[in-house]
């Protein structure tokens, strides 16, 4: 079981890692599953003290007017004659047999598409969103929710390619019922998009009824969805800039650059005069501009991103094992890796932030800090003067293209790694333009160029890399990253997530001294290391921090001490305990409406031996969303442990009647079956599992042990050799082989298979001794 599922949270390309795994099927919710069975957040509401962007256009016009230039400007609004760019003049659009046509009606804007029945119906449109490069529009459904059509309008000129309709997921068969169908959860605006495209969001979702108030004091993104409500700073202004009030009356100030500079050294690179201290600039642009989960709308909360966001790590999936953009990882975790982030540069060096806009054009805007003599010349950049190849951010800040139209830059601002290419078969900025060329050729190239060339401050992609394909080598080499003072904070804390699949002294060790950074994400990246290890190290580690600074890592600890551990905690801790378990629920109400926060409740409501409650989290988890069979599996494992392994079956075959092929319940269904002692019906099914999931190794390490267990030893080993070549350094795997060709007296076979997984796990000392055994 998943100690914390990550939400589904702007879902463009794949899944979040350990959604990948769960993120397929569908089931039938038992009855009993009631919303008032949950408790209420503890926070129930914020008073608002927003006054509206005008307000501040009389005092801060040039802001004010850059402002009303900007896409945060019209990120959100009505639908109407001077918002809407798409051409609704009866304009057709056909993809999989399925029409939908897009006409106008009484000055309003209709749509005539697949419904959420499966019939054709027609559509208002209500609002825009969006409108470069393209716009997307928003249909009210009941319940107040707006969801997002799943066909946009490209507003590229039309000899870019621009000016049609076109289909975000050109290569799925959508329909309704599945959670990316225009009319399903994935595409539910109150809760995927709506928080980054309007001012003072509140989803106001209620779990009684299933529906939304959703209201916002903006319709876009105004001056106080990232300075804060600023009522109180009119009051500042009207006393004349009283003393009295700090922050001139905001809640933060975003000063970070105040007398700060950035002069030249001799070397033709700059160095910012003041150190930054602080980092509260980013941490207001990344509450949008970031992959994260978001458990608070509150708006005092803005200027604290740990308090209300998880942003993700370098997770596989989502970047290359060298950190470069993968699926759509909105800047924020590529900038943290960057020697720039390191170095002080904020977003507003670079880009003005009431505009949106970079501050010049060209390589002038790196020329602020990188003198152009030195590097805006062809002895740097080995290209024509003023070419395409020349440009600082073709070779530093390449570009990958999301929702097919909105190419965007990689701000890890890296130095191009062909050599990569070839070892790791991560992208590099040169075959971008030169695609008719090799990786090799532009390795050369680059080696020509600079024989002793830098490698960059991305020195962990070999240990990322390693991690991912939990090769030999990977525990030494992550933990080298974990411990490293050398690499940034994101990819220690991404080293961290990835040494928590390989548990050891060792581990626990690194993750020890990572609680005590003064990073978040580090702190955060330890607790499930130290999670892993027994119940008084647990206790000794973590208990400190349910009194962390930051709320991300108070829940975090809460949820790894709930259970046995929290149960010996003194009276002291144990009240810091209750107060950060608290905090972790109302975390998860926070996202009520999704099935991930429920599953999350009844996976820790069943930790704490509460079944019940476990089992009405889980049960209202599949009524939401009948898809996420992470929620079935786990109401699965309640029934079962009650004593009904007849109930836990019958769940788990109505879970795939409306999910056929789905692996993960095959799987669940065919060990129960097991537990039945029905084996020849749960080799059945556990085969099926193995076909449909290839990409989880378990699936076929478990059906082979069946297969041995009722004397099919050949199709056991069959299985595992199979299993074996697409997972080439998986644990059990490994040690099943060698065990079975042990017991067939195939000793050469068993000695090659032990031999790597010595070198997997290398102070493993019972792999140690049996290896020596075997080669006496």
């Amino acid at each position: 079981m998943a100690l914390h599922i990550p939400m589904r949270k702007f879902i463009r390309i794949a899944a979040g890692s350990i959604l990948a795994f769960f993120a397929a099927g569908a089931v039938l919710a038992d009855e009993g599953a009631r919303a008032e069975d949950l408790p209420n957040p503890s926070v129930t509401g914020v008073s608002s003290g927003f006054v509206g962007s005008q307000q501040c256009a009389d005092c801060h016009k040039a802001e004010h007017a850059d402002w009303m230039l900007s896409q945060h400007h019209a990120a959100m609004q009505e639908a109407n004659a001077a918002t809407v760019l798409g051409n609704f003049d009866n304009a057709k659009f056909v993809k999989d047999g399925d029409e939908t046509t897009f006409f106008k009606k009484d000055d309003k804007y209709w749509v005539r598409t697949q419904g959420p029945d499966g019939s054709v119906g027609t559509f208002e449109i209500r609002y825009t969103f969006g409108v470069y490069p393209l716009q997307q529009y928003l249909i009210a459904l009941p319940k107040g929710r707006l969801q997002a059509l799943g066909i946009a309008w490209d507003t590229r000129p039309r000899e870019a390619g621009g000016q049609r309709w076109y289909d975000l997921y050109p290569d799925r068969k959508l329909k309704p019922g599945s959670p990316l169908h225009w009319t399903g959860i994935d595409q539910n605006w109150n809760y995927q998009c709506a928080w980054c495209h309007s001012t003072n969001l509140q989803k106001n979702y209620d779990r009684a009824s299933g529906a939304f108030k959703t209201t916002w004091s903006e319709i876009n993104v105004g001056c106080e969805a990232c300075h804060g409500p600023a009522s109180k700073h009119l009051q500042w202004a009207k006393a004349g800039g009283s003393k009295s009030y700090k922050h001139a009356g905001f809640a933060f100030s975003l000063d970070e650059r105040k007398e700060a500079a950035w002069p030249m050294t001799s070397s033709g690179q700059a160095y910012r005069s003041t150190a930054l201290k602080t980092h509260k600039e980013i941490g207001v642009c990344a509450a949008c501009h970031s992959r994260r989960e978001q458990f608070s709308s509150v708006p005092q909360d803005i200027g604290q991103l740990f308090d209300a966001f998880r942003p993700s790590t370098l997770d596989a999936g989502l970047y290359y094992s060298d950190g470069q953009q993968r699926d759509e990882v909105y800047t924020y975790g590529s900038f943290l890796q960057s020697k720039m982030y390191a170095a002080g540069v904020t977003c507003s060096d670079c880009h003005n932030p009431h505009s949106g806009k970079i501050k010049l054009t060209g390589n002038a805007l790196c020329g602020q800090c990188h003198a152009p003599a030195r590097f805006d010349v062809p002895a740097h950049h080995h290209h024509p003067a003023n070419s395409e190849g020349a440009k600082c951010t073709s070779c530093h800040m390449p570009m990958t293209t999301y929702m097919g139209v909105d190419a965007r830059h990689d701000h890890s601002m890296r130095i191009p790694r062909p050599d990569r290419t070839i070892s790791l078969g991560t992208p590099n900025a040169c075959n971008q333009c030169h695609a008719d060329k090799t990786a090799a050729w532009a390795r050369d190239a680059v080696k020509s160029w600079y024989p002793s060339p830098k490698g960059g401050v991305q020195s962990f992609a070999e240990a990322f890399e390693l991690g991912d394909q939990a090769a030999p080598g990977a525990q030494i080499a992550l933990q080298d990253v974990a411990a490293s003072e050398s690499v940034s904070a994101i990819a220690k804390a991404s080293a961290l997530t990835r040494l928590s699949r390989f548990p050891s002294s060792a581990a626990v060790a690194i993750a020890e001294r990572s609680l005590k950074s003064d990073n978040p994400m580090v702190r955060s990246a330890a607790i499930p290391i130290v999670a892993a290890s027994n119940n008084p190290t647990k206790i000794a580690l973590l208990t400190p921090l349910l009194s962390d600074p930051t709320r991300m890592v108070r829940i975090d600890a809460a949820r790894a001490l709930a259970g046995a551990p929290a149960a010996t905690l003194d009276a002291a801790n144990r009240k810091a305990f209750e107060t950060a378990r608290q905090e972790y629920i109302d975390a998860q109400l926070f996202n009520a409406e999704r099935p991930e926060a429920l599953t999350n409740l009844g996976n820790l409501y069943q930790t704490e031996g509460d079944i019940a409650g476990a089992r009405k989290a889980y049960e209202q988890a599949i009524a939401i969303d009948p898809t996420f069979v992470a929620a079935a599996i786990s109401l699965s494992d309640v029934i079962r442990s009650s004593g009904d392994e007849s109930g836990a079956e019958a769940l788990l075959r109505r879970t795939l009647e409306t999910n056929p092929n789905s692996g993960q319940v095959e799987h669940a269904l065919g060990l129960s079956l097991v537990r039945q002692r029905r084996m020849d019906e749960a080799i059945t099914y556990l085969s099926k599992a193995a076909v449909d999931a290839p990409e989880d190794p378990q699936f076929s390490y478990v059906l082979a042990v069946a297969l041995h267990d009722a004397g099919k030893s050949d199709s056991a080993m069959e299985t595992l050799k199979a299993a074996l070549s697409r997972h080439p350094y998986d644990r059990n795997v490994l040690w099943t082989l060698a065990a079975y060709d042990y017991e067939s007296g195939n000793r050469e076979d068993a000695v090659k298979y032990l031999t790597l997984l010595s070198q997997l796990e290398p102070r493993r000392t019972d792999i140690v001794q049996l290896l020596k055994s075997l080669s006496r």
